[in-house]
């Protein structure tokens, strides 16, 4: 499964444009999970119910001023959340390491007050999510339902595989891979390829 997403700048946008992306990738072989990306003054209810409507999994907020989020209703965000959850995940524009580091505590510190679901984890480009991510946000949420196709990979299990992390599992470690299944049809098992 992969992410992607789409920029938002105007609440009425926001249904049209992820529109636009599933059309754009409607052919495309793998499963998709589409998120959003809005300015802090869209963090609004009527824009996170919208997102609820179209089972956006994760909303990034770039909070440009941090002292905005002291005006945001939260009990009114987390009510329109409910009970789909999608977490609200902080992307940070600047490149020094301290003030991003302040920005990312003080949205912490709001979220947990709030108690709104976020990712506190900073998401990198063309990397696996961690476990903690995937549960927490709706990516494995939204499209691990019964009676669905499912596609995953196992590994065999060693001990020194036990103690590596995800990412590099996914990375460095697919002479170990035995078995591979897209959309519930075996594709790989050891260094053979399935026809199907």
């Amino acid at each position: 499964m992969a992410l992607t997403y789409v920029t938002v700048s105007y609440e009425n946008e926001l249904t049209m444009k992820i529109d636009e992306m599933k059309t754009e990738l409607i052919s495309c072989p793998i499963d998709l999970c589409i998120a959003v990306i809005i300015p802090i003054r869209l963090l609004t209810q009527s824009v996170i119910r919208n997102c609820k409507i179209e089972k956006v999994p994760a909303v990034f907020v770039d909070p440009q001023n941090l002292y905005e989020l002291e005006k945001i209703p939260w009990e009114s965000i987390r009510e329109s959340e409910y009970p789909f959850n999608s977490p609200l995940i902080p992307i940070t524009s600047s490149t020094q390491k301290e003030e991003v580091e302040n920005d990312l505590s003080k949205w912490k510190s709001i979220m947990k007050k709030e108690k709104i679901p976020d990712v506190f984890e900073v998401l990198h480009e063309n990397q696996a999510l961690s476990a903690k991510v995937l549960n927490k946000s709706g990516f494995a949420k939204s499209y691990l339902m019964c009676g669905t196709e499912v596609s995953y990979n196992l590994y065999i299990n060693a001990k020194e595989i036990k103690k590596v992390e995800e990412v590099n599992l996914f990375h460095y470690y697919g002479d170990r891979l035995i078995v591979t299944v897209h959309k519930g049809n075996g594709v790989r098992s050891g260094a053979e390829f399935l026809k199907t």
